[in-house]
């Protein structure tokens, strides 16, 4: 019997050492150091098109038991545009210990532009024609391609009725959150099917504030009432009220005559950016 008490106190014994041994241990290789993320700079200038590998240069990371774990480093988060081009983008990384560390830099797009409008034609209307303006207006962005389905109409005043000129104003927004607007006059005219028929190539079109305005290179063709065929060398009287040096939504109207003295005309839209 007192053997068997002496085996037991032993066992006993040899179990609180190797728990205290374990818990030694486990104290001494347990890692609470948490990694560090380093970065070259506060801020990442890059191009729409780069890839996810364009985000991550000049950043890296290190932890005190792992050493470099660059290589764990994903981008965690992209935020909507804190102003036009501009995000701010989180990275991650865990060591192995499952310590997470992040750092949050601003991510500039250098190639950006906001969302633009589009003109599928000049906003002229024969009096008495029913008119859903966001069949003509349409988009585009940079980022997410054609986006003519997200044009709101956010104020009009059109009453195509009677004739006379009239406003409307427009609101895009691209999946970063950045939002454009712009305002428009429409024209609504008295009917007369025997006017020459102006063409242009583009009906809206957007232009760097200081740069160069070619009224010409917009004119597409000139053709009389019934014919088949463009004039030749047409008499197109431009007028043109654009300050290239002033930012600002412009029209500019192209006037076409026939040989019976009938007019007929195209509008262009010009939009000066800054």
């Amino acid at each position: 019997m007192k053997i068997i008490r002496i085996g037991l106190i032993t066992l006993f014994t040899l179990t609180v050492a190797l728990f205290v041994v374990t818990i030694l241990l486990e104290l001494f290789q347990r890692d609470d150091t948490i990694p560090e993320i380093l970065c070259d700079s506060p801020k990442i200038v890059m191009k729409i098109d780069d890839t996810e590998e364009k985000l991550l240069e000049g950043i890296r990371a290190v932890d005190e038991k792992d050493g470099d774990i660059t290589n764990k480093i994903i981008v965690e988060y992209i935020s909507n545009f804190i102003e036009p081009g501009v995000a701010r983008v989180t990275y991650a990384v865990a060591d192995e210990d499952n310590h997470v560390a992040k750092y949050t830099r601003n991510v500039v797009y250098e190639d950006y532009v906001s969302p633009r409008f589009t003109l599928k034609s000049d906003l002229v209307f024969q009096a008495g024609t029913t008119v859903n303006i966001i069949n003509f207006l349409g988009a585009t962005d940079v980022i997410d391609g054609d986006i003519s389905n997200k044009v709101r109409i956010t104020s009009s005043d059109l009453v195509t009725t009677s004739e006379g000129v009239y406003h409307i104003a427009a609101k895009i927004s691209n999946s970063r959150g950045d939002t454009s607007t712009l305002e428009l006059p429409v024209y609504v005219t008295a009917r007369d099917p025997m006017l020459p028929v102006v063409e242009l190539n583009e009906y809206l079109v957007y232009l760097p504030k200081g740069g160069t305005f070619h009224s010409e290179r917009y004119l597409k063709s000139v053709t009389a009432a019934g014919a088949q065929k463009p004039m030749e060398n047409p008499e197109v009287q431009i007028d043109s009220p654009i300050n290239m040096m002033r930012a600002g939504v412009y029209q500019v109207t192209y006037r076409a005559t026939d040989e019976n003295g009938r007019e007929g005309h195209a509008i262009l839209t010009v939009v000066v950016e800054e």
